[in-house]
């Protein structure tokens, strides 16, 4: 976690948690393709199954899939 001078929140640490150090605690824990890969379970293919574009991982189903990023700009857009 980095120090952030101008902004200290509890004892000094930036209140801001990057998203991709979040991401990185979360890789093993969500079901994706590439998780179950990784333990030896057969899927047809690795693909995303929401965009059919890139590998299904965490990261890809929520920073870099076009069509989630869409629900979301979306969502965001109707909440306001």
């Amino acid at each position: 976690m980095e120090v952030n001078r101008s902004t200290r929140g509890f004892g000094g640490l930036s209140s801001v948690i990057h998203l991709s150090d979040y991401m990185t605690g979360l890789e093993d824990k969500i079901v994706t393709k590439a998780n179950l890969e990784k333990k030896v379970i057969l899927v047809k293919n690795s693909l995303c199954s929401i965009c059919g574009e890139e590998e299904e991982t965490t990261s890809h189903m929520f920073c870099k899939c076009r069509v989630t990023w869409l629900v979301g700009q979306n969502a965001l857009t109707r909440c306001g």
